[in-house]
This record gives C-alpha cells, structure tokens and sequence, in this order.
C-alpha cells in the first residue's frame, strides 16, 4: 500500500514563508540594533581620544576650532 503525498495549498505555502521571513526579519532588527550600538561605543571612544589630546596638547580652543573649520 503506497502512502499519498500531502499537497501543500498555495495559502499553507504563503503563511510559511510569512512565517519565515517573520524569524529574519527578527535576527535582522537584532544585528541592526547591535552595529548601531557598536557604532556608539567607537564615536564614544574617538570622542573621549580627542578631549584627550586636547587636554595633552598646548593649543587653545580657538586655535582648534580654527585649524578643523579651515
């Protein structure tokens, strides 16, 4: 006696792959949300390495907004 293949319906076909793209869109929001936290702590570090250098250096607030603004 041979078993009989269930046919998938175009409506079971659809609401899997909904299904599916439901679980990337998810992992994709999750990574997104992850590089742009990543992207904060590297602006985070290069801002505390130029107040750093700031604080180092012999220049007068003045003299640096001149020389980025030029």
């Amino acid at each position: 006696m041979a078993r009989t293949r269930r046919t998938i319906t175009l409506d079971e076909k659809i609401q899997s792959e909904e299904a599916a793209l439901a679980a990337l869109k998810s992992r994709y929001d999750a990574k997104a949300a992850e590089i742009e936290q990543l992207r904060k702590k590297k602006a985070d570090a290069d801002h505390k390495k130029l107040l750093d250098a700031f604080d180092k250096g012999d220049k007068t607030l003045e003299q640096v907004l001149t020389f980025i603004q030029s």
